[in-house]
């Protein structure tokens, strides 16, 4: 079973935003002999160097056990227990939870220690958050900066989100379409039930606020000439020829299965996109 760890780093001493130049990457950090492989690590920079404010800015997995490091030209951990960490989170600018916010969770900030697990889904969930505003924040931004608007501006945000996290949580969940089963990530497009303009920020990277879909059958859904019931089966507008129906695989015994949440989403799909 995982564990999950807190480690407080002196950047001073140990800088990981100069060493750490990806996510993958694989750095050592000082250790306690309970660490082992798999466990989780909480990165948190103290206030020792005031270009940055202190908090956890990266999260990782340790791949490697502990082992005394040798030969290290860094005395923060030379001859000193260490375990080998990935990197699989790490935001260069600010901490996804700062110090004041960590006090909720963690009460013990000068030694690594181990962390409850109940503690860690509180911090992971805070992260999850954090790292969502600002790629919604980001994805925002950049379209102002554009100046574009309307149909424009929707196709560069649907761009910008399947390069996104968003992407990756509907292929981690539905793996292929979720109508067709193409399989091939390189066809699939991650589609917004709710569209992204009318989302709260909460909804807008939320993975039950979209389905994994062909091109074929995003442009149908996306444009509403299809929607799902609260069975998850197939409605087709009568806007949608019979024949363009059959060239873009679209027949009334489709159905797919849906989350409660999916539930709530598609309900404002069918009454605000859907052509009835």
């Amino acid at each position: 079973m995982s564990m999950y760890y807190f480690e407080p780093v002196n950047v001073n001493q140990w800088n990981m935003f100069e060493k750490v130049k990806n996510i993958g990457h694989v750095e050592p950090f000082l250790a306690t002999s309970s660490m082992d492989i798999g466990d989780t690590m909480l990165l948190h920079v103290g206030s020792q160097n005031k270009n940055y404010e202190s908090g956890i800015y990266a999260v990782g997995t340790i791949v490697k056990a502990p082992y005394i490091l040798e030969n290290s030209p860094q005395d923060y951990c030379n001859n000193k227990l260490t375990v080998d960490v990935r990197i699989d989170k790490i935001n260069y600018s600010s901490p996804y939870i700062t110090h004041e916010e960590c006090k909720a969770f963690i009460n013990q900030f000068r030694t690594a220690h181990k962390i409850s697990e109940e503690h860690y889904a509180l911090i992971e969930e805070r992260i999850d958050v954090n790292t969502d505003e600002s790629i919604i924040s980001d994805i925002e931004a950049d379209a102002d900066k554009l100046q574009i608007l309307g149909k424009e501006r929707e196709t560069f945000i649907k761009a910008r989100v399947n390069q996104s996290v968003f992407r990756e949580r509907l292929l981690n969940k539905y793996d292929c379409c979720c109508l067709c089963k193409v399989s091939d990530p390189k066809f699939l497009i991650a589609s917004h039930i709710k569209p992204w303009a009318d989302s709260a920020n909460d909804e807008k990277l939320d993975a039950d606020n979209g389905f994994l879909l062909c091109p074929n059958h995003d442009a149908l859904f996306d444009s509403g000439y299809i929607s799902f019931d609260e069975n998850g089966s197939i409605m087709i507008s009568e806007e949608l020829g019979q024949v363009d129906a059959i060239f873009m695989n679209v027949d009334k015994n489709m159905k797919i299965s849906l989350s409660s949440k999916n539930k709530k989403y598609l309900e404002y799909h069918r009454n605000n996109i859907f052509k009835k």
